[in-house]
């Protein structure tokens, strides 16, 4: 006797290797179009450019040896409030973020440190500031990859373009950071209204 069998358990076992490889491929493309219906990730731009325009009011205050000390701090503490944020909106709307984008941010990070201390070292106090500029620059466009998304990275080089104009220009460090920070911040709100608008 035949067992008859529903539409769902059809659906849940494909009949050959090939239907299975296309419905994995399926669920794939619609995890990523979900995704991307969230919107642009604008709050990590949000937390990182309003620590930048903190770290210029440091900077203006105390000088740019703060810098170091203040990003060590600064630094895990954005991305532990990003991870807050996403973790929040992954249980409200069911969807999380690729986990490839957090190494990438975690590694993004550690670069913008090295990357200020070496340049600071080598090329002064102006490649000190511009050396982690274009460390994140570079990240954001490993994000665009990742997430198949240009307008972040084009926001962020916009930011670090401005910046690297002010820092050439010999105008003071703060106001280096705070070109890039405001920036930062700008392309975020611009990213989250735009999203807002879906």
């Amino acid at each position: 006797m035949q067992r008859k069998v529903s539409r769902h358990q059809a659906i849940a076992a494909p009949a050959s290797p090939r239907e299975a490889a296309e419905l994995l491929g399926d669920l794939g493309d619609l995890r990523l179009s979900t995704r991307r219906s969230l919107g642009a990730p604008w709050y990590p731009l949000l937390i990182f450019g309003g620590l930048t325009v903190l770290s210029a009011a440091l900077v203006a205050q105390v000088g740019i040896g703060a810098l170091g000390a203040f990003w060590l701090l600064a630094g895990p503490c954005g991305l532990l409030a990003i991870r807050r944020h996403y973790r929040t909106r992954g249980r409200r709307r069911g969807v999380t973020g690729d986990r490839r984008s957090w190494t990438v941010g975690i590694v993004l990070c550690c670069a913008c440190g090295a990357a200020g201390v070496a340049g600071g070292q080598l090329g002064g106090a102006t490649s000190g500031l511009l050396a982690p500029v274009w460390v994140a620059v570079a990240g954001y466009l490993a994000f665009g990859v990742l997430q198949r998304r240009v307008a972040p990275s084009v926001g962020v080089a916009a930011a670090a373009a401005a910046a690297t104009a002010t820092g050439i220009g010999g105008q003071a460090p703060w106001l280096v950071e705070l070109v890039f920070g405001a920036g930062l911040m700008l392309t975020g709100v611009l990213l989250g209204l735009a999203g807002a608008r879906r």
